[in-house]
């Protein structure tokens, strides 16, 4: 996502020390920022480069944050007529432009240059703010009012129903891509509540287990973003608010119509479904044993799908696929020794629908030595023959086995 630009970090604490000449100058105006753009990325004018047109740069000046130990501030109308190189650039920008860190540093400066802007005055008694010298906060010496950043708490949800997640296009608005539900936090309510009640009001359907999964700084619209998958509770048909949403529409796994990107959270947690496993009620047994030991099996699909996502390193995928190896093959020992023990009859069925996925696991290991590192077709088949593999075992041969399980233990106490 924008704000993942290790090893760099982005140091947001307070501490207004005056610029030197090699600091850099972000100079907006409404929703354009001045940058240069070269063969390596963007780049931001230093105190230097502006200080000759600018005889005042070094007194009216706000301090920001730094990178790493590169510090930035916020100025504001300058002369740059002369400084060709350097042009007045749409926000947008920040999505897509390299180094990552100059475009997260970017947008959260433009994101205090709209709350330094739009609280000039107080709110409460019209006089001019004042900068607090200890703390990021403007100030009121009339009437003692207060004014901190603004940040807007907002969720992010993917609603699931087994291997279907539910997507939609925003209505009236630029953005015309697939997205998941989302909205702002409103007053007197958890986001778990707010959760359940954008998903009724967008598509009119109820929600169940309720589960955090990251969240995000969204400077583009003073946002922070809290992503949360959840479940449908009952009938998935779609009763749409058309002045929110354009269309809703369900999507299985294989036919999710989104491609990686890099900047956004609901990007992200489209992705983690499209290419990864997740243990839902439809894959619950009713076996405490085989439940837990599908909870870490699928745990250890997704940790190969990230090594994949997050480095090229062919060992790094072999490791992660050794773990996967030796748990898929600890895992289906246990199930069988299970099946002995009950006496169950279509024993040699399922253990020949176990050799299927270990002859899979084989194949894998095989186009990890083939090519160079994991590629896409190499994840493309984990998705087809592991996960698909997986949750289609689950629901029939495993369900048949703790089925059979609790009959014979019932029978038994009887």
């Amino acid at each position: 996502m924008i704000q993942d630009i290790q090893p760099h970090h982005l140091y947001n604490e307070y501490a207004p020390v005056p610029p030197d000449e090699e600091s850099y100058a972000l100079c907006y105006e409404e929703h354009a920022v001045l940058l240069k753009r070269t063969e390596a990325g963007i780049i931001f004018p230093t105190f230097k480069e502006l200080e000759r047109l600018n005889e005042e740069l070094y007194e009216d000046y706000i301090y920001l944050f730094s990178v790493d130990e590169k510090r930035y501030y916020l100025v504001r109308e300058i002369n740059r007529e002369p400084l060709l190189e350097f042009t007045m650039e749409n926000t947008e920008i920040f999505r897509v432009a390299d180094p990552q860190y100059h475009s997260f540093a970017g947008i959260t400066g433009y994101q205090l240059y709209n709350w330094y802007r739009n609280h000039k005055y107080c709110g409460r008694c019209g006089r001019l703010m004042v900068h607090d010298e200890k703390e990021r906060m403007l100030k009121c010496d009339t009437c003692h009012n207060m004014e901190f950043p603004k940040i807007c708490p907002a969720v992010i949800v993917g609603v699931v129903d087994g291997d279907r997640i539910l997507m939609s296009k925003y209505s009236g608005r630029t953005y015309k891509k697939y997205a998941l539900l989302a909205g702002f936090a409103e007053i007197g309510e958890t986001v778990e509540e707010t959760v359940r009640r954008e998903v009724m009001e967008e598509v009119g359907l109820k929600v169940k287990n309720i589960r955090y999964y990251k969240s995000q700084p969204w400077a583009f619209s003073d946002t922070l973003l809290l992503g949360f998958y959840c479940d449908l509770d009952g009938e998935d048909k779609i009763t749409l608010d058309r002045e929110e949403l354009a269309l809703a529409e369900w999507f299985k796994r294989e036919d999710i119509p989104v491609q990686p990107s890099r900047d956004s959270l609901t990007n992200e947690m489209i992705m983690k479904f499209k290419n990864g496993a997740e243990f839902d009620e439809s894959l619950v047994t009713g076996n405490e044993m085989i439940d837990s030991q599908h909870k870490e099996l699928i745990d250890k699909i997704n940790k190969l799908l990230d090594s994949c996502e997050t480095s090229k390193d062919k060992l790094v995928s072999v490791k992660t696929l050794d773990y996967l190896a030796d748990y898929t093959y600890f895992h289906f020992g246990e199930e069988e020794k299970l099946q002995e023990e009950i006496s169950y009859p279509a024993i040699a069925e399922h253990k020949k629908e176990h050799e299927k996925l270990r002859a899979v696991v084989k194949d894998l290991y095989d186009m990890l030595e083939e090519e160079e590192g994991p590629s896409a077709t190499f994840v493309e088949q984990v998705n087809k023959n592991v996960i698909e593999w997986l949750y289609r075992h689950i629901k029939t041969f495993d369900r048949s086995v703790a089925e059979y399980k609790f009959m014979n233990d019932s029978s038994e106490r009887l």
